[in-house]
């Protein structure tokens, strides 16, 4: 009766927004459980959940019977105790409220703590992960080294010796060579 007899277009735009104000706050509380991890967050998600849908829609319900009363009271009696009816249901909702908006305060602290420390973990899982990467790179850049200068060798050692042979077998027309470098050549060849 206090809104809808003092302004009736005022009061329907005021319940139309809460209408839709308390859907958008039940689709958040919904996504909230669903990203919920810690503990922590469960439980201030309980807390929210049993202040929302338990305590603060029961004090919802006395206020809309509370005006309902208010619109149906006969006399001056009926009307002031319909009045605070409404104010006491008010009060407690706004207690409800207060407390539940606080619980949200505390939910975005928390989520924001856990945001930092995870973007903190990320950080110290990146450097530890670049540190990696450039000593593996060192140690593979190190061993293609070690593996080209051991692949070049077992190839230039035994041209060189084929070569030093032939270099004598020419120069001296020579072509008994010592026991050494026939043992090198076979077993170059082998």
């Amino acid at each position: 009766a206090i809104l809808y007899d003092t302004d009736p277009v005022f009061a329907a735009e005021e319940l139309a927004s809460l209408i839709e104000k308390e859907a958008d706050f039940e689709a958040a509380l919904a996504e909230f459980e669903k990203t919920a991890n810690s503990d922590e967050e469960k439980a201030i998600y309980n807390t929210i959940q049993k202040d929302y849908f338990g305590d603060f829609k029961t004090a919802k319900q006395a206020v809309i019977s509370a005006v309902a009363a208010a619109e149906n009271a006969n006399d001056e009696a009926s009307q002031a105790a319909a009045d605070r009816a409404i104010d006491t249901a008010i009060k407690t909702m706004d207690d409800l409220g207060a407390s539940v908006s606080g619980e949200v305060d505390t939910a975005f602290d928390v989520n924001d703590r856990l945001a930092n420390e995870q973007l903190a973990a990320n950080g110290n899982l990146y450097a530890s992960s670049r540190t990696t990467m450039i000593i593996v790179t060192v140690i593979a850049f190190i061993l293609s080294l070690v593996i080209g200068y051991l692949i070049a060798k077992s190839i230039s050692d035994p041209l060189n010796r084929m070569l030093q042979v032939a270099r004598q077998a020419g120069e001296t027309g020579d072509l008994t060579f010592s026991e050494d470098v026939i043992a090198a050549i076979k077993a170059d060849a082998s």
